[in-house]
């Protein structure tokens, strides 16, 4: 499996050049490589479907956190967390998955 783009991705509206229809697509930030494209005249749906890819690297960050907390956990039953704070990382997830689920348009 290859790697996926890194850094934060984003929803973004374009306009098409030679045609009056808009757009939504889903990039980089940093180096604006367009990883995927609702195509035209977008959907609420699409646009949902956007803001869900745009979140994945930053729900796969907290997820990945979590999944090292449960890890320490498992291992050592007795740990005093190490100065882990485990409500906010259930918080950030918390608040990545509500980004996802957004009503409104990024």
């Amino acid at each position: 499996m290859s790697k996926h783009t890194q850094g934060e991705w984003e929803v973004a509206s374009r306009q098409h050049a030679s045609l009056c229809s808009p757009s939504i697509e889903v990039r980089a930030k940093d180096t604006g490589r367009v990883i995927c494209d609702m195509g035209d005249y977008p959907t609420d749906e699409d646009r949902a479907n956007a803001r869900f890819i745009a979140s994945a690297p930053k729900l796969l960050e907290a997820l990945e956190d979590l999944v090292g907390l449960a890890k320490g956990a498992m291992r050592d039953a007795n740990c005093d967390w190490a100065g882990y704070d485990v409500d906010e990382d259930l918080a950030e997830a918390r608040a990545l998955v509500a980004e996802a689920r957004k009503e409104t348009q990024t």
